[in-house]
């Protein structure tokens, strides 16, 4: 065998061992995961007033997300009793189906079993890639990053004729209801994108067919009322208030803060972009393989290096206008990096897209190729294996301390305790996160900026206050019912990525 042909099967091989390596990471942290922090409090409200009872109680009392609310809450009534690997399973599987359909749709041509391994990849490096990890995790945030599968599926029943069926309308129209009022952070961001696709089909008349053209109206439609519904909602005002009071002015002064912010922003991108920038290698030889099936692509074979870097023009005005919902609701900062789970999803299509787009139009792989994509395969396998070994028995441990934590609690109602109890602190790794180290090794180490330390942990920490009746200590209470208050500790100066 030449070696250039085995370093083919070599290529395959690393993409197969990935696929296991990640996939086994995913569900050895969903196994040993808990419900943490909002999710107790929630969890009781599910139970007291069922799924639509708690839309409504938080849609009046906190905040107009009504379709995060309902996919959440979803979470708890299914998953409350079980092993939360369960849950991961499930927002896998979302996936690993959404973007199968979508490979078979896009690349209809394309062997079945590369379909389900590219599938399966590129879920899994979307999760890796998110700039707040644990949202796959946690109850009340796992849906950030599944809500995108949705909005994909809807996509699809956009654009594909195979998933224009009559049938299809009223699944289409939930999606985009669940999409419209998700995330004052991310339903106008699909709205604008959506729009500019709209109006783009005016300019080129012939882009889309009549169905096309008719259900993305549609969609922007029912988007637009959802969001609208969202922003109306009564406990948006509560929500302010607590917050400070007033929303700021979209003046020069708040551009100037969006732009400031915008460097730190990208830090946050870059710290987790070598999971997305797989994509690249990996769907060179997917477009090159693809050229002998199908080799009549002139939308490809029209593509230039000037469409590539107006591509990244674009990708990067898109990153800042992302950025500004967030700073504007919380005045002067970047929102959580969880409210921005779609990003991986953008990124990830883009070095796809563009990786199969240089496979498409190469006439030869060579063997350095070869040789590079097998070696980035396996460094990422690397840093995978890493942090399995890293993280393997924190989460043990984690799990079993918040065994231990419930257990004292329940013992302590079933002896019938009335005073306040004080819960053992649950402490974390001081891991300094991915964004500090890049930042801190350039940005600060160049005197340009004062260094930002950040750290990260799987999960989403599970504090309690030092205030019985901080939202946090009667969320447990209300979880287990108790007759007594739960007293917790100050939280620590540290900062982790959320």
């Amino acid at each position: 065998m030449k070696f250039n042909e085995l370093l083919k099967y070599k290529s395959i091989f690393f993409l197969i061992l990935l696929a296991v390596i990640t996939t086994s990471y995913l569900l050895v942290l969903g196994y040993y995961n808990s419900f943490l922090l909002d999710d107790y409090a929630f969890i009781a409200k599910v139970r007291q007033q069922g799924i639509f009872g708690f839309i409504s109680h938080m849609y009046l009392t906190w905040q107009g997300r009504f379709g995060a609310f309902f996919l959440s809450g979803l979470n708890y009534k299914i998953f409350e009793n079980s092993n939360l690997i369960f849950m991961a399973i499930f927002h896998l599987l979302l996936g690993y189906i959404t973007l199968f359909l979508s490979l078979k749709s896009i690349l209809p041509k394309l062997n079945l079993f590369l379909k389900w391994l590219l599938a399966v990849v590129i879920t899994n490096l979307m999760i890796f890639g998110q700039l707040a990890f644990h949202i796959f995790y946690w109850g009340c945030t796992s849906w950030y990053i599944s809500v995108n599968y949705l909005l994909v599926l809807s996509l699809l029943m956009i654009f594909s004729k195979s998933y224009q069926k009559t049938y299809t309308y009223p699944i289409f129209i939930l999606f985009l209801i669940l999409v419209g009022s998700f995330a004052e952070t991310y339903s106008p961001l699909v709205i604008m994108c959506l729009g500019t696709v709209w109006l783009y089909s005016f300019y080129k008349k012939d882009w889309l067919s009549k169905a096309s053209k008719t259900r993305l109206f549609v969609a922007l439609i029912v988007l637009s009322v959802s969001f609208i519904l969202l922003l109306i909602a009564p406990g948006n005002k509560v929500r302010i208030q607590e917050s400070g009071g007033q929303l700021p002015t979209l003046d020069f002064i708040f551009i100037r803060k969006t732009v400031s912010l915008f460097p730190d922003f990208l830090f946050f991108i870059l710290s987790k972009i070598h999971y997305l920038l797989l994509l690249f290698p990996v769907f060179v030889p997917v477009g090159f393989k693809y050229k002998k099936i199908n080799s009549d692509n002139s939308f490809i074979q029209n593509l230039k290096f000037r469409h590539f870097i107006l591509s990244l023009l674009g990708l990067f005005i898109f990153l800042y206008i992302s950025e500004i919902p967030g700073v504007y609701a919380l005045k002067d900062s970047l929102a959580p990096m969880r409210s921005f789970s779609f990003l991986p999803f953008v990124l990830a299509f883009f070095f796809a897209f563009w990786g199969f787009t240089v496979g498409y139009k190469v006439q030869k792989l060579g063997v350095s190729f070869t040789l590079f994509y097998s070696v980035f395969l396996f460094l990422i396998i690397g840093v995978v294996m890493n942090k399995f070994y890293n993280d393997f028995p924190v989460v043990r441990d984690y799990k079993t301390a918040i065994t231990e934590r419930h257990q004292i609690i329940k013992e302590n109602k079933e002896k019938g305790r009335i005073e306040p109890l004080k819960i053992k602190r649950l402490d974390v790794p001081k891991r300094l996160s991915n964004f500090s180290i890049l930042y801190n090794s350039t940005v600060a180490k160049l005197g340009i900026k004062s260094p930002k330390m950040y750290y990260d942990f799987c999960y989403i920490r599970y504090y309690l206050a030092p205030d019985v009746k901080d939202w946090r200590n009667q969320g447990l209470k209300e979880y287990f019912e108790l007759d007594y208050d739960i007293i917790g500790w100050e939280r620590e100066p540290l900062l982790y990525v959320e």
